[in-house]
Formats: structure tokens, C-alpha cells, sequence
């Protein structure tokens, strides 16, 4: 039998109201995007069209017109303006139910962090900030987006200004203060993309709010910093469990050298409990348009994340205080047996170092108290049993961690990745409890920390702090005892500008810099004092901190 011809898309070449439809630019599960144009004046618009075996469910197109209703009512300039919506018959006598935007012609974050990530702090913020703005709008409105991610949020150019933030798909938008009866979203059922989701949307219980939107964009920033999310897995089953019970990785881990006011700024908006985020996206704003001046107001880079909800740092997984562990399989979902001992280790999988998923600021293994007045509402088994059969409900429905619908024929079955869920959660807490049980106590920390520094071109000399000698010349490996506090280093050579980088030496670190010729009119200027160059130096202060800002360390 031949190849059969790939079926011609009807819609190219139809006129929606004035606009002719040119060019299919994307398709996703519930729909398609074309570009479409004005005959007569090249206006360009995009049409957003649900595919022809949803336009009639009522349910479905409900949901689909909610995120014209609800953008039209916020009316922000980093949200895209939405311009018509309606039906039109279809070739099978099926509606196509559309709606009209306005074209961007740009790149999503999502593809910018694929190809510049990391990205300079500045930047991040500057966009973050935008993207908060437009949330505020948005909140303002009681409309939660609860979809936020970097495919949801497209960079553009206007005028001279570029990084101009316009916030999509409103889709799953939930509309706050509907009548119980008339909620979009079931309780039970998980809406989102498990990178980019909340513990309390991880659980499906139905009671989001506008801080879930306040995670979601923590851990955009989070990725636009590192190039990574800070939660990932073999499935979503895994990634949700992961957002319920381990704390994130620092950003620094990633990107040596990181300012500690800019980490704390993106950890807090990843608060497990949505009592200690940000308590509204102006606030988040707020933090990200000056992130030393916020953070140092209010505790400094030690005191800002150190109402640590009773969290053991060193053992990455978020125990709350007062919390029995389950009986064996108290957690267990119908139909999901409860694994033998020791089936719940991932093989390959080490164990974190203590220290490693400490918040910056905070000493390895210590434990934060939880004053009682803010005890955890909910017991974590039984946020993990929702979890579990929210995962068994999406599986069965054929999601897949990036929001798409999945394969059935490839993906696991449901009751492999709940069990899966399960043994992510209790083998971390299990692990904790033995090493408890018999006593173990924490391997010595390191008291100093490498640094390989290298120069183009080679032969500088590497000066720590107020040392007036260098301690080698480029390149070469210089150590540091560990501590909190920034180092300044700076590396000198003869015909050539100083450069100098600071860090924060909790763990190893790479220094790789081209060093500029120095021009003639710069020659007397290199001229100044050791001390006096260094006293420089300690002054220099930006509102993202004294610590490298630049990911290229």
C-alpha cells in the first residue's frame, strides 16, 4: 500500500471576519494557533481555534471563552490583547469556535532559555517583574493564571525597548469566587504543568489561589537563572512529589557565584507553604526591582528564608514537625501494593550531601523551629495520599509531565507512577528515620573549598581580599575557607584591566575571564595603591548585591 498524501489543513485560505487565514503556526492538544491578515491594510492577527471535536462540548468551550472573558477584562499591556471571538461552521458541519489576538512577532522565554540560559540576573528580574505586574492585573481581577511557564510568556520588541513581557494562554484560568457549584476545575483533578505547579496544585484539592501563581513564576526564574527547573523526574508522578515534600535546589549550585540576595529572592516564592511566599505578586515586584534593599529589610540574606517551616536542611525532604510516619501502606491508593524494604531505592541515585539543599545563609544539617501558632494544616501523609490519587486520576486521563496529552501506548500506567510517587516519598522519609533510629550523626563538613581560576590570556596574578601578595599565577587552584560571607579576588596582569570577582565560598567554584588590554588612557589609573584598589572594591554595591552577578564563573 503507497504512502497516503498528508491531509490539506481546510482553514488556510477561510476569511474570519476581515482576516484570512494564512499559516498554521502551532497545535496542541485542545487546539491550533494560525496567523491570520487583513487583505487590505497587512494587519496581522493570530487566531486561536479549538479543535473540531471540542467545539461541542459546552464544558470544553466554556473553558475556552473563559480566557477572553478574563483577558478582556484585565486589559494589562504585558497580557496579549485578545480582539474577537466566535464560531464559524466547519467543513464536516462541526462549529469551529475561535478567537482573534494580536499577533507577537518575538520568541517565548522558553525558546530564549534554550538558547542564552543562564541568563544575568538583571535581566531575569527585569522580566520577572514585568510578568509579576501583569499577575497583580491579573489577581486584581480574581483571575488565577495556574498555567504559568516559559512556552506561556513570549518576549517582543516595542520601539526602542526590547524584553517586552505578554503573558498567554489564560486557558485554565480560574476564576476566583465562582459559586462552589459552578468551579471550572473538580476538586481532585490536576490542572498545570508539573514542572511549574504548586504542592497545593499537586494535591488537586481545589483550593488554589493567587500564591500558586507566585510559585509558578519563582520557579520560571528559577530556570531562567540555571537553565534547569528545580524539580524534575522519570515522570509526573514523581515531579509532583517532589513539590510536596523536598526543598529546592539553590540557584548557586548551578551557577557558582550567584548573589544571595537574588537566591533568596527566587527561593522564597518556592515556599512549600503558601503562608510563607510572597503575599501578593506586588510584593514578589517589589523584591525583584531591588532585591538587596527588600531582603536586607527584612531579616538580611541570614534571616530571610530562616522561618524554614521546621524543615532538616540536610536531608532534602520538607518533614513537617509533629508528623507520625504512616503505618506501612496507610498510603497506598486501591490496587497499588506497598513495595518490600528496600524496594523504594532508586538505584544510581546518591544520597544528598548534608548541607546541599540548605537555603543561602543557613548552616549545614540545622534545623529551624516552627513557632506553634503556624503549624502545617495538613499531615504530609495525607497530602501525599491526595497527591498519589491525583497522579492515578491524570494518568488515566493521559497527561504527561509537559501539560500534553500522552501516548497511552508508551506511557507508564498509572498505578506504576503512583507506586513510583509513593517510593520517592517514603523512602526519603524512611532513610531520615533510620539514620535517627541508630544514632548516625553527620559526616564532617569540609573547611575549605577549591577554586580553579583561569586567564586569557594565562599569567595573572590571583589576590584574595586585603592580601598584598598573590597567592599564584594563572592558571592554578586556590583554596578558601568555607564561609558565608563574599571573597573578593581580583587578577592583575601588566597590560591589562584588573578584573575582579566575588563569591561566596560554600562550596567549589570555577573563575574563567578574559582580560581586557588595558587603552592609554587607562595606564594611570592603574596606577592607584593595592589598598587603595581594594578599598574601592569593598564599596562597590548594586542593587543585586556585591556578588557576581554575571553567570560566568
Amino acid at each position: 500500500m503507497g504512502d497516503t498524501a498528508p491531509q490539506r489543513d481546510t482553514l488556510i485560505g477561510r476569511q474570519v471576519g476581515n482576516y484570512v487565514i494564512e499559516q498554521k503556526l502551532g497545535e496542541g492538544g485542545m487546539g491550533a494557533v494560525y496567523r491570520a491578515v487583513h487583505p487590505r491594510i497587512g494587519k496581522k492577527v493570530a487566531l486561536k481555534v479549538l479543535h473540531p471535536e471540542f467545539g461541542g462540548d459546552p464544558n470544553i468551550v466554556d473553558r475556552f471563552f473563559t480566557e477572553a472573558k478574563a483577558v478582556n477584562d484585565i486589559r494589562h499591556p504585558n497580557i496579549i490583547d485578545i480582539i474577537d471571538y466566535g464560531d464559524m461552521p466547519g467543513d464536516d458541519g462541526r462549529p469551529v469556535v475561535y478567537f482573534i489576538m494580536e499577533y507577537l512577532d518575538g520568541c517565548s522565554v522558553a525558546d530564549t532559555i534554550a538558547r542564552e540560559a543562564p541568563l544575568p540576573p538583571e535581566r531575569v528580574f527585569a522580566i520577572g517583574a514585568q510578568i509579576a505586574d501583569a499577575l497583580a492585573a491579573s489577581h486584581e481581577h480574581k483571575v488565577v493564571h495556574r498555567d504559568l511557564k516559559p512556552d506561556n510568556i513570549f518576549l517582543i520588541e516595542r520601539g526602542r525597548r526590547t524584553d517586552v513581557v505578554k503573558v498567554l494562554d489564560f486557558g485554565i484560568a480560574k476564576l476566583i469566587g465562582d459559586q462552589e457549584g459552578s468551579r471550572r476545575t473538580r476538586t481532585g483533578i490536576v490542572i498545570g504543568t508539573p514542572y511549574y505547579m504548586s504542592p497545593e496544585q499537586c494535591e488537586g484539592k481545589g483550593n488554589v489561589d493567587h500564591r500558586t501563581d507566585v510559585y509558578a513564576l519563582g520557579v520560571v526564574l528559577f530556570e531562567m537563572l540555571t537553565k534547569r527547573v528545580p524539580f524534575d523526574g522519570e515522570g509526573y508522578g514523581e515531579i509532583l512529589v517532589k513539590h510536596l515534600t523536598q526543598l529546592p535546589p539553590r540557584p548557586s549550585e548551578f551557577v557558582p557565584g550567584l548573589s544571595p540576595h537574588v537566591e533568596c529572592v527566587v527561593l522564597k516564592a518556592l515556599e512549600k507553604q503558601r503562608e510563607r511566599r510572597y503575599a501578593s505578586m506586588d510584593e514578589f515586584r517589589a523584591a525583584l526591582l531591588d532585591p538587596v534593599g527588600f531582603v536586607d529589610a527584612r531579616g538580611g540574606v541570614h534571616g530571610f528564608l530562616s522561618g524554614g517551616a521546621g524543615l532538616v536542611l540536610s536531608a532534602g525532604v520538607a518533614t513537617p514537625p509533629g508528623v507520625a510516619t504512616p503505618p506501612p501502606g496507610a498510603m497506598a491508593p486501591p490496587g497499588v501494593a506497598t513495595p518490600p524494604p528496600g524496594a523504594m531505592a532508586q538505584p544510581g541515585v546518591a544520597t544528598p550531601p548534608p548541607g546541599a539543599m540548605a537555603p543561602p545563609g543557613l548552616p549545614a544539617a540545622e534545623v529551624v523551629s516552627l513557632p506553634r501558632r503556624r503549624r502545617w494544616p495538613l499531615a504530609l501523609g495525607a497530602g501525599i495520599a491526595a497527591a498519589a490519587a491525583a497522579v492515578v486520576a491524570w494518568a488515566l486521563s493521559g497527561g504527561s509531565p509537559d501539560g500534553t496529552q500522552g501516548d497511552e501506548a508508551t506511557a507508564p500506567s498509572a498505578t506504576s507512577r503512583a507506586a513510583s510517587a509513593l517510593d520517592a516519598s517514603s523512602g526519603g522519609e524512611a532513610t531520615a528515620e533510620a539514620g535517627r533510629g541508630a544514632g548516625a550523626t553527620a559526616p564532617p563538613q569540609p573547611q575549605t573549598i577549591d577554586v580553579d581560576v583561569t586567564t586569557t590570556p594565562a599569567g595573572a596574578g590571583v589576590f584574595v581580599g586585603d592580601e598584598a601578595e598573590p597567592r599564584c599565577a594563572t592558571p592554578c587552584k586556590i583554596s578558601l575557607a568555607v564561609g558565608t560571607e563574599p571573597v573578593a579576588i581580583a587578577l592583575r596582569k601588566d597590560g591589562f584591566v584588573d578584573e575582579i570577582k566575588t563569591l561566596t565560598p560554600d562550596r567549589d567554584a570555577v573563575i574563567d575571564v578574559n582580560l581586557a588590554p588595558v587603552k592609554p588612557r587607562d595606564t594611570a589609573r592603574r596606577k592607584r595603591t593595592d589598598g587603595a584598589h581594594k578599598r574601592k572594591t569593598h564599596k562597590k554595591r548594586s542593587k543585586f548585591g556585591d556578588e557576581l552577578l554575571a553567570p560566568d564563573l
